[in-house]
């Protein structure tokens, strides 16, 4: 993959094993009794299309002129009063099936309407008879009339014209629906890859964006997974505990078997899928109160959370700009905030709901994200971050401790160590070669050919998330010697006279974010002694340990074989 090439030395970066192709294209097919994908087929070509007849009939220019380089789907923007809606219907990383067939629908509804207008007169000579019935014209809109009373479709000029061209395009819409629909098919069984997020209810950005908590979890899955056998997926692989709610709160009894009535529905077949069928789950209603025995640690009782939890997705776009129509739209039978909030009641998934049958990559695609939205409380209750986040360290990575743990103590030898280190180029920032004549990714070095008499390190405090779209604050501890900073394994060139040894003589240190902060500093003076600087206010007899906080944000450094000569000065 080229996404690897951009991963730098300085990410941290987590390795996920993930199920092959070919173990999930080798996954048996399964019998679909009501196959969405041909209720789909079979809907689009039910819309019944009216036809032009003589009044709207086409001339082969105009209609060779639409067919050539797809010119139709620019016309039918033309007809829209919307264009945009044009634009993310035919796109194929935008808009959903059910969306389209709702437009076409729609678009063939108001070219009903038009058909059956009353037709444009002919112009006619004063002495002509008119043979047209006065009594059925009356009776039917222009379409002047129709255009203006859509709000979402317009014909340009009002004219036979316009209608015949509508009713050509719409044609080619509805062809191409069952082209796309057939592509999609021979994809639908196409492994992909998907992104579960798991969002933190407790932190919110200054934007009011959710903050990830823990990593994602990268899952392939087959193109047949739904979104029931989703959550049994995930049923399998997270860390969960089931803690049973209180009865009078489920919505229904029916996702429950009361003890005592498993008899009473023994003629139907129980299905080994359904975790509130297994033995496992009895309630016992006692004095009007519930009590649910559960194995908590069971695979069915962890379905049971997975069953609670409502699914939000956010589709992979390859557009410049986010599609926001894709930001937090429902996945799944369940609905974000209503499940578990407060007195609200609680439902549960059913693996026969409508919603949970369908593909999530259909809905998702391949790359998408999707959000695992807790409930109030249960991610505290059911949710083991600790063993969630608790990642098994790859052989041969010792070397590189500070990246496989990020708790580890930083030292500013390590940062400047790095610093000399190579590397390559981002694709945004490549280089222009003379010899290849191409820009490419080039490899960069940085060396310390001779130390100076005065070191200054300047500590990267602020970096871009990508999750919050802003520069946030890094608060993290960087530890520096006060006496003793030895470079002579980064100095290429030195000699004894200016051996790279440094002490350090002042700090400067940065409190609060990129948005408004405080500054103070510490120096030392020149008997020895540490001084602390806060705006008017100078604090003396600073203990060393207090220099070295996670505020510093620029070292100074003088090379120890520089002296420097200090003359009095009389005030006026």
């Amino acid at each position: 993959d080229d996404n690897v090439d951009k991963i730098r030395d300085s990410d941290i970066t987590y390795v996920y094993q993930l199920n092959s192709k070919e173990e999930l294209n080798g996954m048996p097919e399964e019998d679909d009794d009501d196959d969405s994908s041909d209720d789909e087929s079979f809907q689009i070509t039910q819309i019944k299309i009216p036809p032009n007849g003589p009044r709207f009939k086409l001339p082969v220019d105009i209609s060779t002129s639409l067919n050539r380089s797809q010119n139709w789907k620019d016309a039918l923007g033309k007809f829209c009063v919307q264009q945009m809606t044009t634009m993310m219907l035919l796109n194929p990383n935008r808009g959903t099936m059910e969306e389209r067939i709702r437009f076409l629908k729609k678009l063939v509804d108001f070219l009903r309407d038009c058909v059956n207008t009353k037709p444009t007169p002919p112009k006619q000579d004063d002495d002509d008879d008119d043979d047209t019935d006065p009594v059925d014209d009356d009776l039917r809109d222009t379409l002047q009339q129709v255009t203006e009373a859509s709000n979402l479709f317009q014909l340009p000029n009002a004219s036979d014209e316009d209608v015949a061209k509508l009713l050509f395009i719409t044609r080619k819409f509805q062809n191409f629906l069952l082209e796309f629909k057939k592509e999609m098919q021979n994809r639908s069984s196409e492994p992909g890859i998907i992104n579960i997020l798991f969002p933190q209810k407790t932190s919110i950005s200054a934007y009011g964006q959710e903050k990830e908590s823990i990593n994602p979890l990268s899952l392939r899955i087959s193109g047949r997974t739904t979104v029931y056998q989703l959550r049994e997926e995930l049923a399998k692989r997270l860390p969960l505990r089931y803690i049973p709610p209180d009865l009078p709160k489920l919505v229904s009894t029916d996702d429950v078997i009361l003890e005592g009535e498993k008899d009473s529905i023994g003629d139907e077949d129980d299905n080994p899928n359904d975790p509130m069928s297994s033995d496992i789950v009895q309630i016992h209603v006692e004095n009007g109160d519930s009590d649910m025995k559960v194995d908590s640690e069971s695979q069915s009782s962890k379905l049971l959370v997975m069953r609670r939890i409502p699914f939000t997705y956010e589709r992979r776009t390859h557009s410049r700009y986010n599609n926001t129509s894709y930001i937090g739209r429902q996945l799944g039978s369940l609905v974000k905030n209503v499940i578990g909030m407060g007195n609200q009641r609680i439902q549960m998934a059913s693996p026969d709901d409508v919603e949970e049958n369908e593909r999530v990559l259909e809905l998702v695609g391949n790359g998408g994200s999707i959000r695992v939205n807790w409930p109030s409380g249960m991610a505290e209750e059911s949710f083991d971050a600790a063993q969630y986040t608790d990642l098994e360290e790859l052989e041969g990575a010792e070397e590189d401790s500070s990246i496989r743990n990020p708790n580890k103590l930083i030292t500013v030898s390590e940062c400047i160590e790095k610093y000399c280190q190579m590397e390559q180029l981002e694709e945004t920032e490549m280089w222009y070669c003379n010899k290849c004549r191409e820009h490419v990714r080039a490899w960069k070095q940085f060396h310390i050919y001779r130390s100076p008499p005065i070191l200054i390190v300047h500590l990267k405090r602020f970096h871009y998330s990508a999750s919050t779209h802003r520069r946030d604050k890094i608060d993290k501890l960087v530890d520096f010697p006060l006496k003793g900073l030895d470079l002579t394994k980064e100095v290429m060139h030195w000699t004894d006279d200016e051996k790279p040894t440094y002490d350090c003589y002042a700090v400067s240190n940065h409190y609060g974010g990129l948005g408004g902060g405080h500054y103070t500093a510490y120096a030392l003076s020149e008997d020895g002694v540490w001084c602390h600087f806060d705006d008017s206010r100078v604090s003396t007899g600073i203990e060393p340990n207090t220099v070295v906080s996670n505020a510093a944000y620029v070292l100074y450094y003088r090379r120890r074989d520089v002296v420097f000569e200090t003359t009095g000065f009389d005030p006026p």
